[in-house]
């Protein structure tokens, strides 16, 4: 990370997709340690939506109580969840 820092390196990318928010933390802290007073940043790429795409079964059945959205396509069908 030093080297990094030396050789002009401003922001540090945290795929916080994978790896705990005790890692993120950790990970934080140790790219402010490392910097010093060198300014750099910390952008935290946070995972957007899970989207599943496949085909689903010529029947089937909808759970009451149950929301989301559904996007036609011509091969393709999308569930999206609200709210994940």
């Amino acid at each position: 990370m030093g080297e990094l820092l030396a050789a002009g390196v401003n922001v540090f990318r945290i795929n916080t997709a994978h790896g705990t928010s005790d890692l993120h933390r950790e990970l934080i802290s140790r790219v402010r340690r490392v910097a010093g007073k060198q300014p750099v940043a910390v952008l935290p790429d946070t995972r957007g939506p899970k989207v599943r795409v496949g085909e689903l079964p010529k029947s089937g059945e909808v759970s009451s109580g149950k929301e989301g959205s559904l996007s036609f396509l011509p091969t393709l069908l999308r569930l999206y969840p609200l709210g994940h």
